[in-house]
């Protein structure tokens, strides 16, 4: 049997102004022909304030103090500022894009996970990149 999990999404806010309104991302379709949930992102305009998830706290100090989202799989609230992650001038690359580390845990999921993103603040690409380190 597999499962699709989405994760919880979380909001990073650069303050230069968007360049037009938000655009819906397309419903992601699998190789195997199965197509996911449609992704459900706040909207934030120019000026408005960033929307942050919650952090709660994680149950093992030695893995992370809190963590974003329902789960299964978490992101480590430890690298957000208040609910927010932080968009500092030394993670713009020279494209202009950001790059920032973000860890991800969880507790007896094996299953296949599903990752999406997009941007939430005016039109534009967003990515993410992985890099598996865990047990």
């Amino acid at each position: 049997m597999s499962a699709v999990v989405l994760l919880a999404s979380s909001a990073a806010c650069d303050a230069a102004p968007p360049d037009a309104s938000p655009v819906s991302p397309a419903p992601a379709t699998s190789p195997r022909g199965w197509t996911a949930p449609p992704l459900q992102l706040p909207n934030a305009g120019t000026g408005d304030a960033c929307p942050v998830t919650e952090p709660q706290p994680w149950p093992d100090p030695d893995q992370a103090s809190r963590v974003l989202g329902p789960g299964p799989l978490y992101p480590v609230a430890d690298y957000f500022a208040d609910g927010a992650l932080q968009l500092r001038d030394e993670d713009r690359e020279p494209d202009g894009t950001y790059s920032k580390k973000v860890r991800w845990i969880g507790s007896g999921y094996t299953g296949p996970v599903l990752v999406r993103a997009a941007r939430i603040d005016a039109p534009g690409d967003a990515t993410a990149a992985f890099s598996y380190t865990g047990e």
